[in-house]
């Protein structure tokens, strides 16, 4: 056990990617396609899990590799679990019936959802966490650093691109895809885009997605690389990761299609590398804007050429402004200085 510590504790990085791949596939490739099909809705709970695996895997290294003493008392780590753990039962059960994605009675949606539940809870029950190193990693979703001014960048930013997407495909005459929007009215549509926007953050792109990669890998990896190498590395993995979920949601891929989602999600790696760096290395500001981002394909405007050209335009706007091909300096790494260097 003491070797395998060591190990995970010299290649943190790459035990990451090794582990939430072996998770996330592990879970997804064998369910998805029955998930999708209808024929085993049961195991949507694996969908879950997978794509929590990310943030999971980044507490429960940080966890192996913290020898300090533990400090406090386990009463507030529980607190905060269950009291997590029902609200977030709860936003699952409210997506079941809003979304009409369930007939089943009220009681099986509620214990769905309890299954469903349990990944935000521990997440948000490790911010409390009496391993100093692991609430020092998650410090950020409830005590995020930087100004304002950056959490309405990561909100905004891609919803005006998505206006510019509309109005370039105007100007030149291009048909917007717009997906079916289940409501009426101007109030019924803002709260349906509030909600989605409160269950995406839940389910899991902040709490799932963003505090694994953005929160554990992209700062080891900058300790040893550029912002723009390291970008580059997630933006990889980031995009392959998603091949799976891809695959089964669509059903088949076309060239098309793998161009515009992988390289959205590549321009998108960049861009959420440079919202974490100005804002000292928040957790919650890149998750509101993969929160943002996800909204607006998921309520909206479907992915077309100009999407993604706008997205390598903002990519490459940020590298040059930040100049992201130099080395974070050691005393000023965006918030990293309690990472390990090795």
């Amino acid at each position: 056990m003491n070797k395998l510590t060591e190990l995970i504790k010299r290649h943190q990085v790459v035990a990451f990617f090794v582990l939430v791949f072996a998770i996330s596939w592990g879970l997804w490739i064998p369910s998805l396609p029955l998930i999708y099909s209808g024929k085993m809705q049961f195991l949507a709970p694996l969908l879950i899990y997978g794509a929590f695996a990310p943030g999971l895997v980044g507490i429960i290294i940080t966890r192996i590799i913290d020898t300090g003493q533990r400090q406090g008392a386990r009463k507030s780590q529980w607190i905060a679990f269950m009291v997590a753990w029902v609200v977030a039962a709860g936003i699952f059960v409210l997506h079941l019936v809003l979304r009409s994605k369930s007939n089943a009675p009220l009681p099986i949606m509620v214990g769905f959802s309890a299954l469903f539940a349990l990944a935000p809870a521990f997440v948000i029950s490790s911010v409390f966490s009496r391993a100093q190193g692991v609430r020092n990693y998650l410090a950020s979703l409830i005590k995020p650093p930087g100004g304002i001014r950056w959490y309405l960048i990561a909100i905004l930013l891609l919803p005006v691109v998505r206006i510019l997407q509309v109005a370039v495909a105007h100007t030149i005459g291009q048909e917007i895809a717009w997906r079916p929007i289940q409501a009426t009215g101007e109030l019924q549509i803002a709260g349906m885009v509030a909600f989605v926007f409160v269950y995406q953050f839940t389910y899991s792109n902040c709490l799932g997605e963003e505090v694994g990669w953005r929160g554990f890998a992209l700062p080891r990896l900058q300790t040893r690389y550029s912002p723009l190498v390291a970008s580059i590395i997630m933006g990889f993995f980031w995009a392959l990761w998603h091949v799976p979920y891809w695959r089964a949601e669509i059903g088949s891929f076309t060239s098309m299609y793998w161009l515009f989602v992988s390289g959205s999600t590549f321009a998108l790696s960049f861009i959420l590398t440079w919202l974490y760096n100005r804002t000292g290395g928040s957790i919650l500001a890149v998750g509101l804007m993969h929160v943002s981002s996800n909204l607006s394909v998921k309520l909206f405007v479907r992915f077309t050429w100009i999407w993604l050209l706008l997205m390598m335009l903002v990519a490459l706007i940020v590298i040059v402004v930040d100049k992201m091909w130099q080395k974070l300096p050691s005393d000023n790494d965006g918030g990293l200085d309690s990472v390990p260097r090795k």
